[in-house]
């Protein structure tokens, strides 16, 4: 399975890349983008089966990229982390199918349950 982790922090990419045993959830390949462009790019190479996104970023926001995910008829499962207990972004995120809502800065647990919920565990 392939996971894309976006966001434009990237330590935060690192250290999500660091952190999770990829393997342990089936995942083989990791890539990564810091916006939403890139990570548009990113799927011609081949879509996810797991995207993993900030909600607020600079050049684009995680709504966004759900949405164009969804209008390019992909049903990839999405995980969504933010600073905001905004539950504006919560119920637009869950609108478009979402899988998870987590907040920052990650609670271990709260994420492998996440992961587990969206690999079908």
């Amino acid at each position: 399975m392939h996971c894309m982790l976006i966001d434009d922090d990237v330590p935060t990419v690192e250290v999500l890349t660091d952190i999770i045993s990829w393997g342990e959830y089936g995942f083989s390949e990791v890539s990564r983008a810091h916006c939403v462009q890139d990570a548009q790019l990113l799927f011609a190479a081949g879509v996810p089966d797991l995207i993993i996104c900030d909600i607020e970023m600079p050049r684009g926001s995680g709504i966004e990229m759900i949405q164009w995910v969804r209008e390019q008829g992909h049903d990839c499962a999405f995980i969504f982390f933010t600073c905001h207990e905004s539950f504006d972004f919560a119920s637009t995120a869950i609108s478009y199918n979402a899988d998870s809502y987590l907040l920052k800065p990650l609670n271990p647990e709260k994420l492998e349950a996440a992961l587990l919920k969206a690999v079908g565990g």
